[in-house]
């Protein structure tokens, strides 16, 4: 039995105009285990540990599993692409690709074989078959090619967007690169040309797009629109340990629930 989902509408004073709405539950989903978790396009979940990634189906079932314990611990996976998964090994500077069984495609990329730097950060694209990388040292984010070539690069970003940061996240969105800080996110487009900046004030971004983007603060979620400055903002009666967004959807995971929910 679904429990009830309480939300109520916050008022903030700020340009944004706001209204009230509601979450729909549409299912609960117990997962295997309370391991983090990403969602794809397609709607198949992938929870996963330090040395594991397990594939399920969109009720939680089982489909399939990857482990590579020769590469150390998993940094992050990115599923912005369902037919190819990426897979970071921060540790050792290795990034493995995985099709939509979880089998490894090729061989291993190794992020140091045409240079020294040090990469923090990565993140798949779902454009000329590269992924993006992020160094802390240089504060520049790059777009490389499967073979880890270096294909377009921003400079020092902290130049580039005459501000002071420092990146916590990257991820792509929709054709755009954000670079996430705590307080701020800046997007770039795919040729790594600085568009804006989003103020974030201490909200964790969850999804971006031209029309509008969404983040979570604590047991909030605030979608704000970027056309008509409408802003919805739903206070939850627990705070979700993960927020995530896929085709209108929103999941939101405590332990091994996982709500499933449209608004």
């Amino acid at each position: 039995m679904l429990r009830p989902l309480i939300v109520f509408l916050i008022i903030y004073a700020n340009t944004f105009h706001v209204f009230a709405d509601s979450l729909r539950v549409i299912r609960e989903i117990t997962l295997p285990e309370k391991h983090p978790i990403s969602i794809d396009a397609l709607g198949y979940i992938y929870q996963y540990s330090d040395r594991e990634i397990t594939k399920l189906d969109s009720l939680a079932s089982p489909l399939y599993t990857f482990s590579n314990n020769t590469l150390g611990i998993i940094h992050s996976i990115d599923v912005i692409n369902p037919l190819e998964l990426m897979v970071f090994y921060k540790l050792n500077a290795q990034v493995v690709l995985l099709d939509n069984t979880l089998s490894e495609q090729n061989k291993t990329i190794n992020l140091n074989s045409f240079s020294l730097q040090l990469i923090d950060l990565t993140a798949n694209s779902m454009s000329n078959d590269g992924f993006w990388t992020y160094s802390k040292n240089d504060h520049e984010l790059q777009k490389r090619d499967q073979t880890s070539n270096i294909l377009t690069r921003s400079g020092n970003l902290n130049l580039l967007t005459n501000q002071t940061f420092s990146v916590n996240e990257i991820k792509e969105f929709n054709n755009f690169v954000l670079a996430i800080s705590t307080a701020k996110a800046f997007v770039f487009d795919n040729r790594l040309n600085y568009k804006k900046r989003i103020s974030l004030n201490s909200e964790k971004l969850i999804h971006y797009q031209d029309e509008f983007y969404i983040t979570q603060k604590q047991n909030e979620i605030l979608i704000y629109d970027q056309v008509t400055y409408d802003q919805r903002s739903f206070s939850l009666d627990f705070t979700p340990e993960q927020i995530l967004f896929q085709n209108q959807t929103l999941y939101l995971k405590r332990g091994k629930s996982l709500l499933v929910c449209q608004y």
